[in-house]
């Protein structure tokens, strides 16, 4: 028989509770919010004073705290600030806020409900569907909505995945108590600031902060103590557990589930409506690689085709001659065939293991070898410049790599690829290599600025043949900035790029940071143009960065 409870007339009536009175003021402490339910997840019991900061925090965001007495103890309630929702259990209370099931704004609790139907709480990381097959090649559409022309930014892909509601308020963690918070709101463009109502990418809400540490994600906070980091870190976790799961079409021969598609396009980093390689897990957007529409058969992305002949199968039937390699320096596709039938290449006294797809490639390979390790003086009291790349059995060489590595989380962010879940800085420092073309990192070599053996600049180079050469993260160590230090790595680097005959150096800009690059370093926009110019090589890139350009050498046509 179900039971009813009906509450004992002879008990006392709820009474308000100031916060005040009881806990000495209000108090903003979201970790509490965080702590308290941690407690629980690991077979902990709260303890009071933890349970104390709870209520100072709810106090703070407007809550309504009352009690009653009950068996020589109380009872307390929480009732939120639109006085639509009554906990009786404070544990729940911060499972939900930290879900997030409710967020604040503006001092007073919003409910976001989603149908089913559409609104971004049913909406899955990396959830792919199989909207057209053409021959044996798929195109996939991503839950980004590219189509829709929104844009695809950290905040967004947080909202589309449930992990942060729009209308989550945030505040940046200066860490100096006593200072004034800077607060705001989450929004797909940014962070809509409390004080003058604008809206702020990551890092410029930080600097509107008043902080130069140039880490927003991890001292951006919500009010359940969790920071845009914690939150990347739980996108990342989620996109994992589905990738496990995920089934992929089959390709020619073979079941692709080895190695599934991936989720953004290779060009922009963006997601939507994609197009994938037949040989490749790579993926792309048709407008990033100048096709109007998914062609009919079989389709091979720049990254497979023969960087000679422009076809991914050699035309005539020779086995040897139609083997498709990679150049050992710039990374191109390549049929022995064609190199060997336009006389790119002279094999007379080769060794077999070298692939090279010109003759220029391998002096520039044989170039870059002789200068790693070698510590060239750059400037005053014993500053020097040095070209440095994993090697086996070389620890002091490795050693090196590991400082500049240090300087490089410095001054950046540590950011996890959701594919692979590691480290991209390290990644690119130690040369991972990946059957993904964008995560593919060989071919990096790092460049590090020492004065008696402290390093306090650091860049990582990659040389794709003579055409283009690669600088995706270039930093320097706080103590020593404003020292004219990256100008003097920047152009001892383009020196021997110069002397290497490459023609242009490229780079992602922070939006921040382009005026830099343009006004101080010689630098230049690049056009659409120039990045389908340059499709068939694997530039690092990342969303929402600017790709800028430096002509090192000019190219004269007939």
């Amino acid at each position: 028989m179900r039971r009813r409870r009906i509450d004992n007339p002879g008990f006392e009536e709820w009474v308000p509770v100031s916060p005040y009175t009881l806990y000495g003021g209000v108090e903003f402490c979201p970790s509490a919010i965080a702590k308290y339910e941690d407690e629980f997840i690991y077979g902990k019991k709260p303890s009071d004073s933890l349970a104390i900061d709870v209520r100072k925090h709810l106090s703070y965001l407007g809550w309504t705290i009352e009690r009653k007495s009950y068996r020589n103890s109380y009872r307390y309630r929480y009732i939120s600030p639109d006085n639509t929702q009554i906990y009786y259990s404070l544990h729940q209370l911060c499972h939900d806020l930290r879900e997030p099931v409710m967020q604040s704004q503006r001092g007073k609790k919003i409910v976001i409900k989603t149908s089913k139907k559409s609104g971004v709480g049913n909406q899955k990381f990396n959830q792919t569907t199989q909207v057209q097959c053409s021959g044996k090649r798929a195109k996939k559409r991503g839950t980004s909505a590219c189509s829709s022309k929104r844009s695809h930014t950290v905040l967004s892909l947080l909202i589309d995945n449930n992990v942060v509601l729009i209308g989550a308020r945030v505040h940046y963690r200066t860490g100096r108590p006593g200072n004034q918070l800077t607060e705001g709101w989450i929004t797909r463009g940014g962070i809509k600031c409390t004080c003058c109502e604008r809206i702020f990418k990551l890092t410029e809400f930080e600097s509107h902060a008043g902080s130069t540490q140039h880490r927003p994600s991890e001292n951006i906070l919500l009010e359940d103590g969790r920071s845009l980091s914690d939150c990347n870190k739980q996108l990342c976790g989620k996109y994992k557990r589905q990738k496990s799961t995920t089934r992929v079409c089959k390709r020619k021969d073979e079941q692709c589930g080895k190695e599934p598609s991936d989720y953004v396009c290779s060009v922009c980093r963006d997601g939507g409506d994609l197009i994938l390689c037949d040989q490749c897990p790579s993926a792309f957007h048709t407008s990033c690689i100048g096709l109007e529409d998914v062609p009919d058969g079989d389709w091979f992305c720049p990254f497979c085709c023969c960087i000679i002949c422009g076809h991914a199968q050699f035309q005539e039937i020779v086995q040897q001659d139609g083997c498709t390699v990679s150049c050992d320096q710039c990374h191109l596709k390549f049929h022995v065939g064609c190199a060997r039938d336009r006389g790119l290449i002279k094999f007379e006294g080769r060794n077999f293991h070298d692939n090279f797809c010109s003759n220029k490639c391998e002096e520039i390979f044989s170039s870059l070898q002789k200068l790693v390790g070698k510590s060239i003086v750059v400037g005053e009291d014993n500053l020097t410049w040095t070209l440095l790349k994993p090697l086996k059995d070389f620890s002091a060489n490795n050693r090196r790599l590991n400082l500049a590595l240090d300087v490089m989380h410095e001054c950046f962010e540590s950011v996890e690829e959701a594919y692979t879940g590691r480290d991209i800085i390290e990644d690119v420092i130690f040369n991972r290599g990946s059957v993904l073309n964008r995560l593919n990192f060989r071919g990096f070599y790092t460049v590090l600025l020492e004065r008696d053996g402290e390093a306090m600049s650091a860049a990582n180079v990659r040389v794709c043949g003579d055409k283009v050469a690669e600088v995706p993260f270039v930093g320097t160590r706080f103590e020593h900035r404003r020292l004219g230090l990256c100008r003097i790595l920047m152009c001892e680097l383009e020196k021997h790029l110069m002397n290497l005959g490459v023609e242009r150096l490229v780079l992602p800009s922070a939006a921040g940071m382009v005026d830099t690059w343009i006004n101080s370093f010689g630098f230049s926009k690049m056009t659409d143009f120039d990045t389908r110019e340059n499709l068939a090589y694997t530039v690092l890139n990342f969303q929402d960065a600017i790709m800028c350009q430096k002509i090192l050498r000019k190219v004269y046509c007939c």
